[in-house]
């Protein structure tokens, strides 16, 4: 995501503490979606998204929504993308997405108290 000097000098710790909770909420939607779809098992070894087009049978219109959703894993070191000749490839990494519902109802609780 960003950097944190970015989030500590612009936001201020409510809006920050609000900002990942909605990213982590993002990020297990798409987990779920990639799960849904079985998209994460053939991530397990390095693919295209043509070829991810082709094992689901998905039209083309939606490419970009994959890559996008690629990217997005990719900015947090879920997803590994790498380049082989003109092809872009990508896998899944072993970083587990940390997930204690507790703490993140209490501090979702404290965040938005007082709205």
């Amino acid at each position: 995501m960003f950097e944190e000097w970015y989030l500590n000098e612009v936001f201020s710790s409510k809006i920050r503490d609000a900002w990942k909770l909605t990213d982590y909420y993002l990020l297990r939607l798409i987990f779920n979606i990639l799960d849904e779809s079985s998209i994460i098992y053939l991530l397990k070894s390095p693919v295209s998204i043509d070829k991810i087009l082709k094992s689901k049978k998905y039209p083309d219109r939606v490419y970009f929504s994959i890559q996008w959703i690629l990217d997005r894993l990719t900015l947090d070191g879920f997803v590994k993308k790498m380049e082989e000749g003109s092809e872009v490839l990508y896998s899944i990494t072993d970083k587990q997405m940390e997930y204690d519902l507790d703490k993140i109802k209490e501090k979702a609780g404290r965040c938005c108290s007082g709205y």
